[in-house]
């Protein structure tokens, strides 16, 4: 689960370090090029739209409120463990539980990128969480659709088979016999 309190975030119910600065939710519309035969111009295609994306700003302090001392280095390595928690790992997928996500219809992320700078004349470290919308791929229908089309192209080659074995009746096998002479004075032909 992930979570921002004011300034503070939790992933999976453990406090974060670092001081929530900011929070952005970017969406756009998916599309493609298609080239047009009478103009230079490309047309645009609506195909639907991207999975949104969430930036999430935090800065680490070398001492806290309380005046404690605060190694910000140790502080990164914490977010790097919870970005890459092992090499063979699969992201994971979190609930996201923000006002500002729900007014944007979000409801599942991935963790996607974290990016940290350092600012040296501050002595601090500004980092940044970028996650991604996550909405599950719908695999049941996809199998359906595989499975139906693998059926049809069975079916196709089942009835080529067949229409290639079955034998010719001998009426089948007759050629057709036209009258010349009507033929080549234009007369409606008819076939015997």
């Amino acid at each position: 689960m992930l979570t921002i309190d004011g300034d503070k975030i939790k992933l999976d119910n453990v406090l974060l370090p670092g001081v929530v600065q900011s929070i952005s939710v970017g969406g756009s519309i998916l599309y493609e090029k298609q080239d047009t035969d009478t103009t230079s111009t490309k047309r645009k295609v609506m195909l639907g739209y991207e999975d949104k994306s969430i930036s999430i700003s935090l800065t680490l302090y070398p001492e806290s409120l309380a005046g404690e001392k605060i190694d910000i280095y140790k502080e990164l390595e914490t977010l790097e463990k919870f970005f890459k928690k092992n090499e063979n790992a699969k992201p994971k997928v979190y609930t996201f539980i923000h006002p500002h996500a729900k007014s944007r219809a979000i409801s599942k992320v991935l963790f996607q990128r974290l990016e940290s700078s350092e600012d040296v004349s501050k002595n601090t470290i500004d980092v940044s969480l970028e996650f991604i919308e996550f909405i599950p791929a719908q695999v049941e229908n996809i199998s359906q659709t595989q499975t139906s089309q693998q059926q049809n192209a069975q079916n196709q080659q089942n009835s080529k088979k067949n229409n290639q074995q079955k034998p010719k009746s001998p009426v089948e096998e007759q050629e057709p016999k036209i009258d010349g002479e009507k033929m080549k004075k234009g007369y409606e032909v008819s076939v015997k």
